[in-house]
C-alpha cells in the first residue's frame, strides 16, 4: 500500500503537483487493497484539531508537516516528509496520531529543532528496512531527503 501511494506521488511530482496533506485519512482503500490518494477538504470537525493555521488562512496538518513548511515552503520534498509520517501511521494501523506523547505545541517545537529533531519512533512490527526509508523521508536537510523516485527505488530493494 505504501508503494502504491509513493508511485502515485512520483507521478504527480513529475507534473510539479504538491499535495500538502498526505496522510492515511486521505487514502481510499478499495477492492484488492487498491489505494487511491484523495485530496478531500477538511470539512469535518473530526480532523480540524490536527491542523495548523499558517499565515492567517491556510490550514496545514501539524503532525505531518515538514520542518520547512512551517515557513510556508512546500515542494515534493515536503510531501515526501508527510509520506514518511503516513507510512508510520500505516504501521500503527492508524490507531494513534504521530508523536502520540507530544502536544501539538511540542510537535511544532520538535519540528523546528533542526539540530535536535526527534523523528517518530519505529512502530511495532515495522521492519528496520522500512523504518530506514521513513528516516530518509524525515531528513532535515532537503539535499539529504529522498524524492519519491528514490523512495520507490528503496522499496524495490526492501520488499
Amino acid at each position: 500500500m505504501t508503494s502504491q501511494i509513493s508511485s502515485a506521488m512520483q507521478y504527480l511530482a513529475a507534473f510539479d503537483y504538491i499535495h500538502r496533506d498526505i496522510s492515511t485519512r486521505k487514502c481510499l482503500v478499495g477492492k484488492n487493497f487498491l489505494v487511491k490518494l484523495s485530496d478531500l477538504g477538511v470539512n469535518t470537525s473530526t480532523y480540524q484539531s490536527h491542523y495548523y493555521c499558517i499565515r492567517g488562512n491556510k490550514l496545514l496538518p501539524i503532525r505531518w508537516i515538514a520542518t520547512e513548511s512551517f515557513d510556508g515552503k512546500f515542494s515534493e520534498k515536503s510531501d515526501v516528509w508527510a509520506f514518511g509520517v503516513t507510512m508510520w501511521e500505516m504501521f500503527t494501523l492508524a490507531k494513534q496520531l504521530p508523536y502520540p506523547h507530544l502536544s501539538d505545541e511540542e510537535v511544532i517545537h520538535n519540528a523546528l529543532q533542526t539540530e535536535h529533531f526527534c523523528p517518530p519512533t519505529r512502530p511495532n512490527g515495522c521492519p528496520q528496512a522500512v523504518y530506514q526509508i521513513m528516516q530518509q523521508c524525515w531528513a532535515i536537510d532537503l539535499h539529504h531527503r529522498a524524492t519519491f523516485q528514490e523512495v520507490n527505488e528503496m522499496f524495490k530493494t526492501c520488499i
